[in-house]
This record gives C-alpha cells, sequence and structure tokens, in this order.
C-alpha cells in the first residue's frame, strides 16, 4: 500500500503540472473557485489528504477519514466557452474510460449523474461546477476516489483495491496518466451542446451495466436526457 496523495504530487512534479497541496483543506473545489478567475495555467490541479467540508452534488458530503488512502483531487481547466449541460456525463464517461484502459477486468459501470461504480459499489464521485466573468471561463471538476478504503459508514460504498488486489504505484502512475488524457479530451466536448452518437452509445453501456439499477436506461438523447420505459429523465434534474 501507498501514500495516495505523495504518488499524486509525484507525477504532478515528474509531468510538471501546476497544482495546490495541503495535508488538510475545507474543499479543493471551493480552493479552485477561489483562484479561477486569478489563474493564468490552462490546467491546474489542486490535493489533499483530508476535507473537512468536502462536496458532493447538492447537498451530499463527500465522506473521508484523516489518511492517505483517498484520492481528493480538483482540477481546474480553463474553457474557450461557457461549459454546457453535457459536460456532467462527458467526464463521468472519461472518467469510466480511463479505469477501464487500466484494469479491463474490472467491471466498472456507471450510476447517473456523477458515480463510478466498482461491481454494485460507489468507488467514485465527481462534482462539476463553473465560474465565469466576461470572457473568462473555467470548469472545476472535483473528483473523490476511494483507493484503499471506503467510508464505512456508507453501505453502498466500496474501493478500488477491494478488487484490484495488486494496485501499485506504476499502475496508479499509469491510471493517472490515462485521467489527464481522457479529462482533457472531455474538456473540448464539453463546451459542445449535444453528446455525439459514440459517446451516447458508451454513456448507455457504461449505465446499464450497473448491477443494481432499478430502470434500465433505453435512449439518451443528445442533450442528455434519460429515456426508460416509463420516463424521459433530465441528467441535470439528478
Amino acid at each position: 500500500m501507498f501514500s495516495v496523495p505523495q504518488q499524486t504530487l509525484k507525477y504532478f512534479q515528474e509531468n510538471q503540472i501546476p497544482f495546490w497541496f495541503e495535508n488538510k483543506t475545507t474543499s479543493t473545489n471551493d480552493i479552485a473557485k477561489q483562484e479561477a478567475l486569478s489563474l493564468q495555467e490552462p490546467l491546474k490541479c489542486y490535493l489533499t489528504q483530508t476535507q473537512t467540508k468536502g462536496r458532493g452534488r447538492g447537498t451530499r458530503r463527500w465522506e473521508d477519514s484523516d489518511n492517505e488512502s483517498y484520492l481528493l483531487m480538483t482540477f481546474s481547466f480553463q474553457m474557450p466557452h461557457p461549459p454546457q449541460p453535457i459536460a456532467t456525463p462527458i467526464y463521468g464517461l472519461a472518467l469510466y474510460q480511463a479505469v477501464q484502459k487500466i484494469w479491463p477486468q474490472a467491471p466498472w459501470s456507471l450510476k447517473a449523474p456523477n458515480d463510478l461504480y466498482l461491481h454494485d459499489k460507489k468507488v467514485a464521485g465527481l462534482l462539476l461546477e463553473s465560474v465565469s466573468q466576461g470572457d473568462q471561463h473555467r470548469l472545476i471538476v472535483g473528483l473523490g476516489l476511494n483507493v484503499f478504503e471506503h467510508p464505512q459508514s456508507v453501505s453502498f460504498a466500496g474501493h478500488l483495491s477491494a478488487t484490484i488486489k495488486s494496485l501499485s504505484e506504476s499502475q496508479w502512475s499509469d491510471f493517472l496518466k490515462e485521467l489527464f488524457l481522457r479529462f482533457q479530451e472531455a474538456t473540448l466536448k464539453a463546451t459542445q451542446k449535444q453528446l455525439t452518437a459514440e459517446d451516447i452509445t458508451l454513456l448507455l453501456k457504461a449505465l446499464n451495466d450497473r448491477p443494481n439499477i432499478q430502470s434500465p436506461i433505453l435512449d439518451i438523447t443528445p442533450e442528455a436526457d434519460l429515456i426508460t420505459a416509463s420516463a424521459r429523465i433530465s441528467w441535470q434534474s439528478l
């Protein structure tokens, strides 16, 4: 078992990625938003070992313990135009593709709007927020990933190493490389108004592969509305 924050910092340094790091903070998304409009870098990453006010979507909170078993990280991307509503599924798909590329035998899936599942357990979540002023636009993408542990108080939570038994430092570096690549590609798509046909096909598989899904997704519209047998659900309303 290695230190997730320290191995991630090592990756930043080796690849000359601008970053901010503290052992403990309120929320990496909040720090990223505070700096958003003063940044010159196209990309900056924010990393911590533990968050005292980690946030999920809406009023949800991200739970973690004060150790080195979690990836608690935020990406701040400079955008040429304001991000569109399809950004959330686009980044969720990017995360799914990254883990699938590095650990292809593991049973990955997605739960809308922003959760990554391994078997029937949630192992990661995303929180997207945007900051704009005039012609300045930044997309803030928070990622919480349970690597070696998960919150015991959350019955549906799991962690990566429960399935990936031989998780190594080199695999972690490979994952970060793939994640950065996929997120950079997602940034190019996030200002578009519609999903591509390929993205819709990939999202349908990722969503319907979740073992405990209650209502299969029959289709996804280009605007990212989910079509079930009984309803049409806006991704943004979830």
